[in-house]
């Protein structure tokens, strides 16, 4: 029988913890939800300042827009990605039962499922956006139904087939340096599904080709809108609501829409200033003197 030896309690190496690329992931999307909530703030302001002369249904576009145009489609992929990363990993915690340490499976509560599935919509936003050039007139009703398909396609992979963790054991010792450095692994435990990653990016994909088809052969005849500015981001072209905003054949945007679009407009000695975001152009536009009331403070997209 040996002799008793203490137990020996070591500290990891920080250095050697992979916490950095979370750290910057998490700041960066604290960064892209603080902007959506400033252009909300912004879109806010600007319904109050028209009196409520605006097209309140545009507002549901929130994300999509102030995404695409305020955001910009790399941190919108990141939003994404992180979104299908955590669901394609299960949950792990170590805890200690008595003497003896085990690993205990950790489920995501139903609700935090649900959000998690509805912000790989973020991809869908991407697709949505980069396909306007192919969906044209379709964008607003591919990009409806992608993007409530994909949600409940994810959320059906969360609930009916969630990731689980595997683990194997097989001890391997190979020496470093003879009589003074020596590695061993022990066994792999694994909490992600590359698999599930990849397998959801191609069904979002998959989700916007599809709605777009059915859409294209079901609808034959739709038309294409009546404004062709180079103010209008090509999203806000397809999925912004006109009927109702066109005068003499030119299309009013109201101010909220506008912030949304990724336009700062104020008016003053009846000229309508326009600071464009997207392409950093200041543009001018005269008042209207002619049209109606609800007209007064929306800018005419004649550029």
């Amino acid at each position: 029988m040996s002799a008793y030896l203490p137990g020996v309690v070591t500290i990891p190496n920080p250095l050697e913890i992979p916490y950095s690329l979370n750290m910057y992931i998490n700041a960066w999307l604290q960064y892209i939800t603080g902007i959506i909530c400033l252009v909300a703030i912004l879109a806010v302001i600007n319904s109050i300042a028209s009196r409520g002369n605006v097209e309140g249904i545009n507002m549901f576009n929130l994300n999509r827009m102030a995404g695409t145009v305020w955001v910009g489609r790399p941190l919108l992929v990141l939003r994404g990605v992180a979104a299908i990363c955590l669901l394609s990993t299960s949950s792990l915690e170590l805890v200690q039962n008595g003497k003896a340490s085990m690993f205990v499976t950790k489920t995501l509560p139903w609700y935090q499922a649900v959000l998690a599935s509805g912000e790989v919509g973020w991809i869908i936003y991407v697709y949505n956006d980069m396909m306007t050039i192919f969906t044209s007139q379709y964008t607003y009703h591919t990009a409806l139904a992608s993007s409530l398909l994909m949600w409940l396609i994810a959320a059906l992979f969360a609930f009916l087939s969630p990731v689980s963790h595997s683990a194997s054991v097989s001890r391997d010792c190979f020496a470093v340096e003879m009589d003074f450095d020596i590695n061993c692994l022990s066994g792999v435990v694994a909490i992600g599904s590359v698999r599930r990653f990849w397998l959801m990016l191609i069904i979002a994909a998959v989700c916007t080709i599809l709605c777009f088809l059915v859409f294209r052969l079901t609808y034959r005849n739709l038309k294409l809108p009546i404004s062709r500015s180079l103010l209008l981001s090509s999203t806000a072209r397809y999925v912004y609501e006109l009927n109702g905003w066109v005068y003499d054949e030119i299309y009013h945007l109201d101010r909220m829409s506008a912030v949304l679009n990724g336009l700062i407009v104020f008016s003053r000695n009846s000229v309508f200033y326009a600071l464009d975001i997207k392409s950093w152009r200041f543009v001018m536009i005269p008042v209207s003197t002619t049209c109606p009331k609800k007209f007064e403070d929306s800018l005419p997209l004649t550029q």
